[in-house]
């Protein structure tokens, strides 16, 4: 790959030496079987990976090896804020990824994960107050991550600190630090988000009266009256 991205070596892993490893033959294929390690997704591994083609990023995540790391990145309550922007900047590459059945295992686990709902919405709710050059360039990867939600979880709405987002958006525009295409980024996520409202608003109505009919077999749909 261009980047020199190694999926077999990404990671901050506690590896050892493999048992027989001085030894013939017979020793050393024991010592294979017994490689590895558990794997940490730190600043460092992150970097590193934040390199890698959108797929490799997809796929090493969601492997069996690495989702059970990602959830536990995702349940940290004391990350920095450039531990926040690197792992939005992983993600929003992520979102370009041609392996949807691998991603979608990603994106379940973020509405309710403490990362959205702790880190990045106290990120998002202090950004207008901060001195940082990037707040474009986060706020695109955020709006871009937020959206690919959305869409494929509508009922994601209520979880993703989408007030906090518009609020820093607002102020920031009007101090002149963000771009009309970012601020119009923003109102279409505004558009994106009442249509997941109103699908998850007919789901639940829909649920419910299907609940109501088998609660009551005889009751027909007004529908059909």
């Amino acid at each position: 790959m261009a980047s020199g991205y190694n999926r077999r070596t990404f990671g901050d892993s506690a590896s050892h030496q493999p048992r027989g490893h001085a030894r013939g033959g017979r020793g050393r294929r024991r010592g294979r079987q017994k490689t590895g390690g558990s794997v940490n997704f730190g600043f460092k591994s992150l970097e590193k990976l934040r390199k890698a083609e959108p797929d490799d990023i997809v796929l090493d995540l969601a492997s069996q090896r690495c989702l059970p790391a990602f959830r536990t990145l995702l349940a940290k309550t004391d990350m920095s804020d450039e531990m926040i922007e690197l792992v939005v900047d992983v993600l929003a590459r992520a979102c370009d990824s041609n392996s949807p059945e691998y991603f979608n295992k990603l994106l379940i686990e973020l509405p309710k994960s403490f990362f959205v709902i702790l880190s990045l919405k106290g990120y998002l709710a202090r950004m207008c107050v901060r001195r940082n050059s990037n707040h474009q360039l986060f706020i695109e990867r955020t709006v871009k991550l937020f959206t690919e939600i959305l869409k494929k979880i509508p009922s994601a709405f209520d979880s993703l600190p989408l007030g906090d987002l518009e609020q820093s958006v607002d102020v920031l525009a009007g101090n002149d630090q963000i771009s009309p295409d970012v601020v119009q980024n923003v109102e279409q996520l505004k558009v994106i988000k009442k249509e997941s409202l109103e699908k998850e608003m007919h789901k639940r109505e829909f649920e419910n009266q299907r609940r109501t009919r088998s609660r009551n077999p005889g009751l027909r749909p007004c529908s059909s009256l």
